[in-house]
């Protein structure tokens, strides 16, 4: 083999080696946003129905503060 090849094929392993390296580094930034978004759906869906619960239990022991 000669040096001229030896050197395209390590340019190429080098190449794909950043690529793979530029793909996970995406796939974790984009997993983690995922997750960000998820926590905040769950925060925006679950917090209405907590204090509507809360409201309502408010409103059926007569008015009297209550912590769930």
């Amino acid at each position: 083999m000669d040096t001229r090849t030896l050197c395209s094929r390590i340019k190429y392993v080098e190449h794909s080696l950043i690529n793979a390296a530029n793909e996970a580094r995406s796939s974790i930034k984009s997993s983690r946003k995922e997750d960000e978004e998820n926590c905040l759906n769950t925060v925006t869906l679950v917090l209405p129905l907590i204090l509507t619960f809360k409201y309502i239990v408010v409103i059926y022991i007569g008015c009297q503060p209550v912590t769930i």
